[in-house]
């Protein structure tokens, strides 16, 4: 393993906070914290971990799971090919929306 691959730039930092802040906005996020990782197979990738304020509107969990094709794209126009893999963290305060048909 080399250093490089736990090491994130602060502009690719940036680039993150910055597409993840204005796709939830809504949802209030009140923090971002990303650092390099090796996953399951030891490749090196993004652990990106999304914190939420307690109180705000019903966290739409549909638009959360389709936030990684946009964030990967966004990633490798930079040249970044760490496969990015988000955690959001809400709290049990936070109603949730679901789209299960009964």
């Amino acid at each position: 393993m080399n250093t490089d691959d736990l090491t994130v730039s602060e502009d690719t930092k940036a680039a993150i906070r910055g597409f993840l802040e204005h796709e939830l906005t809504a949802m209030g996020v009140k923090d971002v914290i990303i650092e390099g990782m090796l996953d399951h197979d030891d490749e090196p990738s993004l652990r990106i971990v999304v914190e939420y304020n307690d109180q705000g509107p019903a966290m739409d969990t549909r638009r959360l799971a389709r936030l990684v094709t946009p964030l990967r794209t966004l990633l490798l126009q930079r040249g970044e090919k760490r496969f990015p893999f988000i955690r959001h963290n809400v709290t049990d305060r936070r109603p949730l929306m679901s789209y299960v048909k009964r």
